[in-house]
């Protein structure tokens, strides 16, 4: 279902709209901009969320095709990566405890969902992202992709300069501390 929704729709859609954007020889239209919207979980995947990280990830990899396919018609694509936002969806992920009631990982659950609840204060407000993406559109030659997260250093930067190893022994740390304390 996420990829269905995430990655299937999403290219659909993009293949609709491509002559609206002036994609064609003969097109007259002006060239348009196609902003995805992934997630830093499309190239940081951690535990629990790996369906969602798959289809983020694999829209990462059909906007870097899409981009250099239209390159030919001079359509920009652009990826928008957020980190945590104020909507509904993290009650859903707040949501688990029953899907892993009887296995292993109950009481890592449940530290978890302690641990996201706390860091929502840190999430960003939707309208940041809009406010993003408004100027990506105001942009003539925009990046390729723009992160957005809260404590970037922590979420982004650190994750992404140290290996992939050392982030697996961070989770396990973070798991064995956040099990400890749900009991």
């Amino acid at each position: 279902y996420q990829l269905e929704v995430n990655v299937v729709a999403v290219n659909a859609v993009t293949q609709q709209f491509l002559p609206l954007l002036g994609a064609g020889s003969s097109s007259h239209l002006p060239r348009g901009t196609i902003i995805n919207i992934s997630s830093v979980a499309g190239r940081i995947a951690m535990p629990f969320a790996g369906a969602y990280a798959a289809s983020k990830h694999a829209l990462e990899a059909l906007s870097d095709a899409l981009r250099r396919e239209l390159l030919i018609y001079g359509i920009k694509v652009v990826v928008v990566e957020p980190g945590p936002i104020k909507t509904p969806i993290w009650q859903k992920a707040f949501d688990q405890t029953e899907s892993y009631k009887e296995t292993d990982y109950i009481d890592i659950i449940k530290g978890w969902q302690k641990s996201r609840e706390k860091s929502m204060g840190d999430a960003l407000e939707p309208d940041k992202v809009s406010k993003l993406i408004t100027k990506i559109l105001k942009t003539p030659h925009p990046k390729t992709r723009y992160v957005i997260t809260p404590k970037k250093f922590m979420m982004w930067t650190l994750p992404n300069l140290i290996s992939d190893r050392t982030l697996d022994r961070w989770v396990k740390k973070f798991f064995d501390k956040v099990s400890s304390k749900s009991d």
